[in-house]
């Protein structure tokens, strides 16, 4: 297969027309979408229901500020790299204005089969420099990656979220209550915690308390992402227990321990970078300017970890979050690991990013130019170039870990009668792992694996960037055709 795009830029004051033309590269996206994960039928039929054509995979479109390297193992856009314009399958009237229309009259296929693809951008869609043309599927297309606005106009903001039988998933060892770290598709291993692990930390008995230094319980069992099945989906075995040792963050700063607050006095973060996931915890909600906190940085391929120290150079009192919630060791998440950076929120509710090699380079985060002020939770999920967050008004924000700056306002309209969290696939890009727990009438536990929306299934670096204004309207046609043997 090959692509072949066309910017055609009209200057509705003059009637100036500028036509640039490219051909592009096929990314690995679409290989690993159709690969076959033995579930014996059609992933496109699981992964979108009734749009089997493998078209829907190249019905979105995003178009970016700066080139994109030329790799086909890129199939999610880098961080750092302004998303201008996006379009999917539908006629758009909105106010989002990086999003156009998508043209159905000149779209559609030919007589030799190449597909025509044709988006419309009027004068207030799209406008800043375009330097890379990618097409994606219709889900990455409506979401984008970049899109400013603040509303209901926004639909989606992770995924397709389906309650019926549409996914497959993998059952875990233990059932119900099982916290999920961290899922390796290298390795095809995932990293949960034990029963026990809510017990041990939210106990009034002072003598199973953590002290200064400890571990806690977790185990890993094999995930086979290569060959998950739906109709003859068996539960794993637990193949091995492993001990996560901590340092507590706080300890040093305290004449003595004890645990006369009650249950949920413990503060936790949890989360992973790459193949490594990151503890901390903490008996003190609140690290004070200078302090000291302490991160377990566990390698979930050979079981490798270390304890690293981190001084809290923001000024300001750094906020963890109390593990009171739904059983799990944290619920919504206070610092996040991601690029080699450390980001964590402070007391008055502002995030900051800290290099880990070097923690005398901070800076907070940003919104429009402006400190960012909210009182959000990172999400379990990231894509590997950026992060989510979950803000107060349950709206959900997109963290652009190389600019440090809040890129993206999405509101999620999607509503799912299961409690459900979302967890990157580490070495399976395309893929998103969703832990989900029955209702009040249907108690069960399971992990389905649905398609990451936010993928790019082609490469298009422009001869020349084109810089589209407001006295510009813009039309992009992108044409697939059959590779010539």
């Amino acid at each position: 297969m090959k692509g072949h795009a066309k910017i055609e830029l009209t200057n509705v004051e003059t009637g100036e027309k500028r036509v640039i033309e490219h051909d592009n590269m096929i990314t690995n996206a679409v290989a690993e979408l159709i690969k076959p994960l033995g579930i014996g039928y059609s992933v496109l039929d699981v992964l979108y229901a009734w749009k089997k054509n493998i078209d829907y995979l190249f019905s979105g479109i995003m178009m970016f500020a700066e080139p994109i390297e030329e790799d086909a193992n890129i199939i999610v856009p880098p961080a750092g790299n302004t998303m201008v314009g996006k379009g999917d399958n539908t006629a758009y009237t909105g106010i989002d204005t990086t999003k156009g229309s998508f043209n159905i009259a000149d779209s559609g296929y030919d007589e030799n089969g190449n597909l025509k693809l044709v988006w419309d951008f009027n004068t207030v869609q799209a406008n800043g420099t375009i330097s890379c043309v990618c097409l994606c599927p219709a889900d990455g297309g409506n979401i984008g990656v970049g899109s400013p606005v603040r509303g209901t106009d926004i639909l989606k903001y992770l995924c397709i979220i389906t309650n019926g039988d549409n996914s497959y998933y993998y059952d875990d060892a233990i059932g119900e209550n099982v916290y999920p770290y961290m899922i390796d598709a290298v390795t095809n291993r995932i990293l949960c915690s034990e029963k026990s692990l809510d017990v041990q930390f939210r106990s009034e008995d002072s003598s199973i308390y953590p002290k200064d230094t400890g571990c806690f319980k977790c185990y890993i069992e094999r995930m086979h992402l290569n060959n998950v099945t739906l109709k003859d989906n068996i539960k794993m075995r637990k193949i091995e227990d492993v001990e996560i040792y901590y340092k507590d963050t706080v300890m040093n700063a305290l004449p003595s321990r004890s645990n006369t607050s009650g249950k949920n006095n413990i503060h936790a973060g949890v989360c992973n970078d790459g193949q490594y996931c990151y503890f901390s915890l903490s008996e003190k909600a609140l690290i004070p300017a200078n302090g000291k906190l302490y991160l377990t940085k566990y390698d979930i391929s050979n079981n490798n970890q270390e304890i690293i120290e981190v001084t809290n150079t923001t000024g300001k009192e750094i906020k963890l979050q109390t593990a009171n919630k739904k059983n799990t060791l944290n619920y919504l998440l206070s610092l996040k690991v991601m690029k080699g950076y450390l980001f964590v929120k402070t007391a008055d509710n502002m995030i900051y990013r800290i290099k880990l090699s070097d923690n005398t380079d901070v800076s907070p985060v940003t919104m429009g130019g402006k400190i960012y002020n909210d009182d959000s939770s990172f999400l379990n999920y990231d894509d590997g170039e950026r992060l989510f967050l979950k803000t107060y008004n349950d709206e959900y924000v997109v963290l652009d870990v190389i600019s440090n700056e809040i890129s993206c306002v999405n509101v999620n309209s999607i509503q799912c009668d299961t409690y459900s969290e979302t967890l990157r696939i580490c070495g399976k890009p395309a893929y998103i792992a969703i832990k989900t727990a029955g209702t009040y009438s249907s108690r069960y536990t399971y992990y389905k694996i649905i398609c990451n929306p936010l993928l790019i299934s082609t490469i298009n670096n422009l001869t020349e960037p084109v810089t589209k204004t407001s006295s510009h309207t813009m039309k992009v046609t992108y044409t697939l055709s059959p590779s010539e043997e």
